[in-house]
């Protein structure tokens, strides 16, 4: 887990299913730069999106919903 903005957040490891490589990295390079309020952040918003969509449709939701969404806030 991360805290960010005092907010808990998975990481790409914190879940019960394996991540894909590229999914992680830019997980971590999202929240990364979340964290560090970067002015691209929608750049890696967009670049999160695109690896998620090579994930079955479930994981996909699930962790679109998530980082993206701000599904972590609900938790």
């Amino acid at each position: 887990m991360r805290v960010i903005k005092g907010y808990k957040i998975k990481e790409p490891k914190d879940w019960d299913f394996e991540v894909p490589a590229d999914s992680s990295q830019c997980i971590r390079d999202f929240l990364d730069a979340w964290e560090n309020d970067s002015r691209l952040l929608d750049c890696y918003m967009d670049e999160l999106h695109g690896t998620l969509r090579e994930l079955p449709v479930e994981k996909d939701d699930l962790l679109h919903h998530y980082y993206l969404n701000g599904g972590f806030a609900n938790e």
